[in-house]
């Protein structure tokens, strides 16, 4: 009998330490499972901490390299304002001084004098007009720089990777179409930060003979219904408001086809 106890006992003993080991196994591999993920959370973290201080790094050398251009455009206008405008202006003024002088000794030569300190000021004037029409830039130009300035300031920002093409004359645009495709970008990048978790957004111009095309994807979260909020009602009334149209397309990403008809006049 006491043998018996005693190896039912032991069989006790036997299975309670194998539990126990089965139990202490299954909780080392679920601390090792809670270590790998907060470990490859910490390394996400790090990740995430490098990427947005190297966007920070290539922002601010983007902000240098501005802050140069326009440095040394200043200083080529100043040279070229100096020596072309800068002596034809002396010019006049010297030609203003004689005639007033002799203004009262000899009216005639005052007068000529007089003639031809208004043509140096007329010549002085156009290459002013010259000066400032060939550095001026365009419209179209400038707006497209808008566009991309949103969208670097958006990656910046979000750390969100945004990939942008153009194709056309971009001229073709008005400057109250660029205005409108402005707006309706920034709702849209909102909306993105609000609703899609995205990893990257693809901004598409296109400008063909009849139409305007401007696209706008992102590889986030596709909504099943798209519902119209005021975020794309908004967009519609303003798109409207130059005959243009929203298509809004979930196939395969959440992308939006804004449509606008080329100005003829």
């Amino acid at each position: 009998m006491d043998k018996q106890i005693s190896l039912r006992e032991q069989l006790f003993a036997f299975f309670w330490c194998l539990l126990v080991y089965f139990f202490e196994a299954l909780q080392n591999n679920y601390y090792a499972a809670i270590y790998n993920q907060e470990s490859n959370l910490l390394k996400r973290r790090l990740q995430i901490a490098h990427l947005s201080k190297r966007l920070l790094t290539v922002s601010n050398e983007a902000k240098q390299q501005t802050e140069l251009a326009e440095l040394k455009e200043r200083n080529r206008l100043t040279h070229e304002i100096h020596d072309q405008l800068g002596h034809s202006l002396t010019g006049g003024l010297i030609q203003l001084e004689a005639a007033q002088i002799l203004l009262k000794q000899d009216p005639e030569k005052a007068k000529r004098l007089l003639e031809q300190a208004t043509e140096i000021s007329r010549t002085g004037i156009e290459e002013i007009r010259q000066i400032l029409k060939a550095t001026a830039p365009s419209h179209s130009r400038l707006s497209w720089q808008q566009l991309q300035l949103e969208l670097a300031d958006f990656e910046s920002n979000y750390a969100i990777k945004t990939v942008k093409k153009f194709h056309g004359d971009l001229g073709m645009i008005t400057p109250l179409q660029w205005q409108i495709l402005l707006q309706n970008l920034q709702e849209t990048l909102t909306n993105t930060i609000k609703y899609a978790h995205a990893n990257q957004v693809e901004v598409e111009l296109n400008v063909f003979n009849e139409i305007i095309q401007f696209k706008f994807s992102n590889d986030g979260d596709v909504p099943v219904n798209v519902k119209k909020g005021l975020g794309i009602l908004g967009m519609e009334q303003r798109l409207a408001q130059i005959e243009g149209q929203l298509i809004v397309d979930t196939t395969n990403n959440f992308e939006l086809n804004m449509l606008l008809p080329i100005s003829k006049s």
